[in-house]
């Protein structure tokens, strides 16, 4: 009886031992799966979200090069006008589409075209088409709206750019939009000309990316390079600016968002206050260097 208490005694505790083993391994082996899949999903995202930022640049690019070969050939600025409205019609992510150019750089007729609905009261080459519940509508450009980033940046460093997010309202519509501007400077032999620019509602965008979700609390957030918080699962945070919440210059993550560099740590959440697995994929759009 006595032997037989013992090895039963014996068989639990090897039992014990080895449901303790297993379940141990278990977990580290779902909690590496775990970490490994959220990897993957997130780069995919972020992969995602750089193709639906660079075909917008793709477009602007090539209306600016379509423009360039109307432009050469004499050809009336109605071409122009046409691809840009096409443009935004084939297109479901873009809000809006627009170009602006220096007095008389089209085509030396500026002052033909005084007076004219479509064009400023110097009758400049500036015209902007832009999205609302699929119906096309034009805003009528400003001689102010050449102070503007959207067109003082890329003229100054002569390069395209993505547009820090900004809000917008159209000129003679009710209609206010959380937007960027992908914009493409028209450059003639060294020589500024004007800017071809596609807007996108990062409304959508958001959406699209607190849609994607990891198991019970994990999410996506989109940071645009000034640090401004563009999307995030406690709205609370949406707009505000992450360098006012990681402070420390000298941690990794700052330095990620910072620099541009892809990161993966496990750290204690600014947000939470929970340890978490974090990682980081810089996007980068064209020619730029942030």
């Amino acid at each position: 009886l006595k032997t037989a208490i013992y090895v039963t005694f014996f068989t639990a505790v090897v039992f014990i031992f080895l449901f303790a083993f297993i379940g141990i391994k278990n977990r580290k082996y779902a909690y590496e799966d775990s970490k490994t899949l959220v990897k993957e999903i997130s780069s995919k995202a972020a992969l995602e979200t750089e193709i639906y930022l660079s075909s917008a640049l793709m477009v602007a690019r090539s209306i600016e090069q379509k423009s360039m070969i109307i432009r050469d050939a004499g050809l009336e600025r109605k071409r122009v006008i046409d691809i840009l409205t096409t443009s935004i019609k084939r297109n479901s992510n873009f809000l809006a589409a627009w170009t602006m150019w220096e007095p008389n750089a089209f085509d030396k007729k500026d002052k033909t075209f005084i007076g004219d609905s479509l064009y400023d009261e110097n009758g400049t080459m500036s015209v902007c088409f832009f999205k609302h519940n699929n119906t096309i509508l034009f805003e009528k450009n400003e001689t102010s709206d050449y102070n503007k980033d959207y067109y003082t940046i890329p003229k100054n460093q002569k390069t395209e750019i993505l547009i820090d997010p900004f809000y917008y309202q159209y000129h003679k519509h009710p209609y206010t939009y959380y937007e960027t501007s992908v914009v493409v400077p028209v450059i003639e032999n060294a020589t500024f000309l004007g800017v071809f620019g596609i807007d996108i509602n990062l409304e959508n965008l958001k959406y699209r990316l607190n849609t994607i979700k990891f198991y019970k609390t994990g999410y996506l957030s989109l940071i645009s390079n000034d640090g401004t918080i563009i999307s995030h699962s406690d709205t609370s945070f949406i707009e505000k600016n992450i360098f006012q919440i990681i402070t420390e210059k000298d941690s990794l993550t700052y330095k990620s968002i910072k620099k541009g560099k892809e990161l993966s740590e496990e750290v204690i959440s600014e947000f939470t206050g929970q340890s978490v697995f974090r990682f980081f994929y810089p996007i980068k759009i064209g020619n730029g260097n942030t």
